[in-house]
């Protein structure tokens, strides 16, 4: 049996794909910067439900402080850390390097010390969900991604790298439990 694609077929995902994009979108403001490519890079994790991607958000931000979270003994953060994440993936937290990326892309630091639990739930949710926005390539639709998702946010993102926030989504979503959704990937869609 063959199993190449048709040229016809992949036009046919890349139009739906898109439709679903535009779909998502139909509500947000800046919808009329997006450009045809721009809709292209949408990641498999946007349409998720609010919940769900806030636990992705949050996941997310835990695994780009991975280097910080591994040397972490304080009794209340480990324990939101294995609530949040589940047991396996804060196994997989402590026990796994952390997504690489070049030095100067190292996300701001965490200054445990300094920080409650409460505030660390906090801060790793917004960190989370401006590393999932800087996941995205396209800035137009980073920027109606924000608007779909998080309009009460104001402010700059403040993230690292599209690569290394690709590589903490990444880590995310394998280490995720099943949410219905198959595909593990954040790039964007066929």
């Amino acid at each position: 049996m063959n199993n190449t694609t048709s040229p016809d077929t992949t036009a046919r995902a890349v139009r739906e794909r898109r439709r679903e994009v535009a779909h998502l979108l139909v509500d947000a403001a800046l919808r009329a910067d997006l450009e045809w490519a721009d809709l292209a890079h949408l990641p498999d994790w946007a349409d998720r439900p609010a919940d769900e991607l806030d636990a992705l958000a949050w996941a997310t931000a835990a695994w780009l402080h991975a280097h910080e979270l591994r040397r972490c003994i304080d009794g209340p953060v480990l324990s939101l850390l294995r609530t949040r994440l589940g047991e396996s993936a804060f196994a997989a937290l402590r026990s796994t390097p952390p997504p690489g990326g070049a030095p100067e892309s190292t996300p701001p630091s965490l200054d445990l010390a300094a920080m409650s639990a409460p505030q660390l739930d906090a801060l790793l949710l917004s960190r989370g969900r401006d590393c999932l926005l800087a996941s995205v390539e396209s800035s137009a639709l980073r920027r109606c991604l924000r608007e779909h998702w998080w309009q009460a946010v104001s402010g700059p993102v403040i993230a690292p790298s599209t690569a290394l926030a690709q590589a903490a989504v990444r880590a995310a979503l394998d280490h995720m439990p099943h949410t219905g959704q198959t595909d593990s990937s954040c790039s964007p869609g066929p």
